[in-house]
């Protein structure tokens, strides 16, 4: 109290001065009973209140959720907020709402949590007429670089790719070293012989991920970027625009021999790929596929080169969306590190699997990726589910047919059976693409680390805008190929001194 009145007043800088109050409040406890009673007159305002309302928390929510990109300081002022959904009114400040929402810090700090706890919204906190310079003046300094730009009510994406990135989908083996016979794998350009990887980087914008598909440089001997996208949203849509337009790309750049039967086939081995289990990824996958091959010219020949690979005379018709949706569901692979993470987790918890049945659970486990029929399949699902009641539902996730299709070969061909008439094109695509393709998804996980590297991201560093991010992500991709170059100059050097 001493130390108050020795203190001016910060608007007038005249002296304080202490006013008594009357008011008096007195607390009864008895046992677990608490009771406050008030006594007299308070000669003063009433001072705010510490916190707002839960349905006040509500109102505000609803706001945030629906003005993701509008800072604090607009949602209080009121004039930024969108009409959608008619939440809280046209303009209206969230300062009307409770007089807490005032306050810029609380508001940023409620707004920050919000927006964490909303796993499918990334929110970009930069203003809009800011991004549109920037982004023009990036088109500029980088033309050709940015393949899409899409911002829709379900999508947020901005993919990228270089011109050289493009020209390597188009390379072959027999384009650096003449070869007399072409197995089986020289079908393929040559980064597509071990498939391609997708996964999302976590750590590199500020607001969103970066989505990474990758392959196999073998003149560089390391996992590079092919196609990269920046996502604001973690929807199946989202997904879908980046296969998409991933697959537009290899089908234009896609070569093709004298005999046009092998199309479809090479395309389907080309794209087929290590995905996590994440529900959007797989569903974005398989829509784009199905999209591209029956929307566009490529996929349209795809169809053809199989009908022609496949019959003899036969009427043609085409597959349906649907059906090419299956379809894709056999291209994908799923990551067995993050399975065999989840087995291992699970076992080693004791109230689910004891300590002296762990050893059977594993071997059980195990049995499901080495069965030859979908009854020795289902007979072993189900004893596990006997003997260990507690994987309940554990098993029942694993176990569904979208993700059991990705891991266990048995089920991967069962589903082709299921959903068209299996054929022997089929059936040895499946089979060529669990050889090809990788078993986890560890070789772009790995890659994130050297694209955070290269582009000066370090443990505890600040993270990227997006133009800024991709800036970035262009330098990276342009050493690349000058890594290249340098490379194959020197293996071009060895083989010509091996020859003479």
């Amino acid at each position: 109290m001493e130390k108050q009145s020795e203190l001016t007043c910060k608007v007038c800088n005249g002296n304080l001065e202490y006013v008594k109050c009357g008011a008096e409040v007195f607390k009864t406890i008895s046992g677990s009973t608490f009771i406050y009673e008030h006594k007299g007159f308070h000669t003063h305002p009433k001072p705010p209140e510490g916190k707002a309302h839960p349905k006040d928390y509500q109102k505000l929510r609803d706001i945030i959720i629906n003005n993701p990109n509008t800072s604090p300081h607009a949602l209080i002022i009121g004039s930024s907020l969108s009409t959608n959904d008619n939440v809280g009114g046209p303009g209206q400040s969230i300062g009307e709402i409770a007089p807490q929402f005032n306050n810029t810090s609380r508001v940023s700090k409620i707004r920050r949590q919000i927006l964490s706890d909303k796993s499918d919204l990334i929110t970009s906190m930069k203003g809009s007429d800011a991004f549109l310079v920037d982004y023009t003046n990036f088109h500029k300094d980088y033309p050709n670089f940015i393949q899409q730009f899409t911002f829709e009510e379900d999508v947020a994406i901005i993919s990228v790719q270089t011109d050289f990135m493009r020209q390597m989908l188009s390379v072959y083996r027999s384009d650096l070293v003449d070869q007399d016979e072409l197995g089986v794998l020289e079908e393929l350009p040559m980064i597509f012989d071990h498939g391609c990887v997708t996964d999302a980087a976590h750590k590199y914008f500020t607001n969103g991920k970066l989505l990474v598909t990758c392959c196999y440089f073998e003149i560089l001997h390391r996992w590079q970027p092919i196609f990269l996208s920046w996502i604001g949203r973690q929807t199946a849509k989202t997904y879908e625009h980046h296969f998409f337009k991933l697959f537009q790309s290899i089908g234009s750049s896609l070569k093709v021999n004298d005999e046009a039967s092998v199309l479809s086939t090479v395309f389907q081995q080309i794209v087929g790929t290590v995905v996590d289990f994440s529900e959007a990824q797989r569903v974005g996958f398989q829509a784009a596929y199905a999209k591209f091959m029956t929307t566009t010219a490529v996929g349209v020949q795809c169809q053809i080169s199989k009908w022609i690979d496949e019959t003899e005379g036969n009427k043609f018709s085409f597959l349906s969306y649907d059906e090419h949706y299956n379809l894709a569901g056999s291209l994908l692979k799923g990551c067995q590190y993050h399975w065999k993470q989840s087995v291992t987790k699970i076992a080693q918890n004791r109230s689910v699997i004891p300590e002296d049945e762990q050893s059977e659970f594993r071997h059980l486990v195990s049995m499901l990726s080495t069965v030859d029929t979908m009854e020795e399949f289902n007979s072993t699902a189900r004893l596990i589910s006997t003997k260990f009641p507690n994987t309940k539902s554990w098993s029942e996730w694993w176990l569904q047919t979208e993700q059991s299709r990705m891991l266990f070969p048995v089920v991967g061909k069962a589903a082709i059976g299921d959903n068209q008439t299996p054929t022997q094109h089929l059936q040895g695509l499946f089979e060529l693409s669990y050889m090809l393709i990788l078993e986890t998804s560890n070789a772009v996980e790995s890659l994130h680390s050297r694209i955070y590297s290269g582009c000066g991201i370090t443990k505890g560093s600040q993270r990227f805008g997006i133009m800024e991010g991709l800036r970035r992500l262009f330098l990276y991709c342009d050493n690349v190929r000058r890594s290249y170059i340098l490379a194959l100059g020197k293996i071009t050097l060895f083989m010509k001194w091996i020859i003479h």
